[in-house]
């Protein structure tokens, strides 16, 4: 009898520390009512030979999908006619728009909150579409500082130092 006490109070303790605390009704609930990805275009190679499931880590005929662009969506409740595509710069990510540096919401989801369907894309070898379809050796550079740098208002950064400039944006 005792034992199923105890069990019943810990599994009785486990479900309550599990739950959330939701602290009343939350401001600004975003309610997204479709949400999915894709790939666009790309390139499929296929090993010539038969697959075997026994020998599944070589390469005979087996497929490889790469050089493709990957497109994340989400489409908000009464979501406007047209959506926003949103196309990151240079050396940057779909990342780009989902948050800014600091963790304040994005251009992501300031548009959903305006009823705008997004679409983030990585473009072909980049964040989500890192798969080539060629051989190379990619040489890592400390650039993100610079990169900072270029992407925010030139006037603001020149009130602080480059040190200062780091450590706000979480580079440090």
């Amino acid at each position: 009898m005792m034992n199923k006490f105890n069990i019943i109070l810990v599994l009785a303790g486990l479900s309550v520390s599990c739950s959330t605390y939701k602290g009343g009704v939350a401001k600004n609930v975003l309610t997204i009512e479709e949400q999915g990805s894709f790939a666009v275009g790309g390139t499929k190679r296929t090993e010539p030979g038969s697959f075997d499931v026994n020998n599944a880590l070589k390469p005979q005929g087996q497929t490889y999908h790469g050089d493709h662009a990957y497109a994340f969506y989400q489409k908000p409740l009464h979501a406007r006619k047209y959506p926003l595509i949103f196309l990151h710069g240079a050396g940057q990510s779909k990342k780009t728009w989902e948050t800014t540096a600091d963790g304040r919401e994005g251009f992501q989801n300031i548009f959903l909150r305006r009823q705008f369907s997004v679409y983030l894309l990585d473009q072909p070898r980049r964040g989500d579409a890192g798969k080539s379809m060629i051989e190379t050796t990619i040489t890592p550079a400390a650039d993100e500082q610079f990169l900072v740098y270029t992407i925010q208002d030139r006037k603001l950064s020149r009130l602080f130092s480059q040190r200062t400039v780091s450590e706000r944006q979480g580079f440090s």
